[in-house]
């Protein structure tokens, strides 16, 4: 509210009472209203009916009629998921403080509200693939409601398969390949390869979460294709134990990256099987 009223107990009664907001001059009145929005300072006073005029009382009031400014990110600001549970990250914030949310579903439908915190996980209504638009609104001390914030993330529904599967999948595609052995790490580039245990395929994934080598793994992502290269950009890294080094499969220059693979083109005057994302060892001219 920004109309307030003053009150004072005196046994010969009041005769004035005064105000005045921030430089402004005082104004005479029991009531008065603060016109704006924000952090005033105030002072008031009354008078009796003897004469008396009482010391200036300064007080603070902090007028806020709108509502929280906030956001929501879905996984962390991710394009795809492949499972049904994801994590919401949600800030928001207000002069007075933020005291509660709510959740609008994937189906459109509003939760009840809720005390607010900063992160909550969160499981779509429908398992159906697609994109999911998840929102949220959030209410101030003041039992002001702030706009409706929203995020989407598309989700694909993980196929087990090994890593030849993930080769012939096209774009776009979840994919879930388990217990696989890590060959190679390459931090400062943001991904790592896996390899089959009998060394007939091999494949680049892109993933924050890196694994040691020659460790077992397991990968949940989304099948795609950057600079020529099918990789699995990853949505879950589990990793497992320890694995038996795999021993590097000896290729001739000529052959090194050989030709195409369903998605997996092959390299520019190479011949034979392809083998990108297998773990070689070469040597020639």
């Amino acid at each position: 509210s920004t109309t307030l009223t003053m009150y004072s107990a005196e046994n010969c009664g009041i005769q004035k009472y005064e105000s005045k907001i921030d430089a402004g001059a005082y104004v005479a009145g029991q009531s008065f209203t603060i016109p704006t929005a924000g952090l005033h300072n105030v002072r008031y006073r009354a008078l009796d009916n003897l004469n008396h005029q009482e010391s200036d009382i300064l007080t603070q009031f902090n007028v806020d009629q709108t509502g929280p400014v906030g956001s929501i990110s879905i996984d962390g600001g991710a394009s795809y998921c492949t499972s049904t549970t994801v994590t919401l990250s949600l800030l928001a914030t207000d002069p007075v403080g933020v005291s509660q949310m709510r959740i609008r579903s994937d189906a459109g439908g509003w939760g009840a509200w809720q005390a607010y915190q900063a992160s909550l996980p969160y499981t779509f209504t429908s398992s159906a693939e697609g994109t999911k638009n998840i929102g949220a609104e959030y209410k101030d001390a003041f039992g002001n409601t702030s706009a409706t914030y929203s995020d989407t993330i598309e989700y694909r529904s993980p196929t087990v398969m090994n890593i030849s599967g993930a080769k012939q999948t096209a774009d776009g595609r979840g994919v879930r390949l388990k217990d696989k052995i890590v060959t190679a790490v390459f931090p400062a580039s943001g991904y790592f390869y896996i390899e089959e245990s009998n060394r007939t395929s091999g494949i680049r994934v892109r993933s924050a979460d890196l694994p040691g080598v020659n460790t077992f793994v397991t990968v949940d992502g989304i099948t795609a294709t950057v600079y020529a290269e099918h990789e699995i950009a990853a949505t879950l890294v589990a990793p497992g134990g320890a694995a038996i080094a795999v021993k590097p499969m000896e290729l001739n220059n000529k052959t090194l990256g050989g030709g195409p693979f369903h998605y997996q083109p092959g390299v520019p005057g190479s011949s034979g099987l392809n083998n990108i994302g297998l773990l070689v060892r070469t040597a020639g001219k």
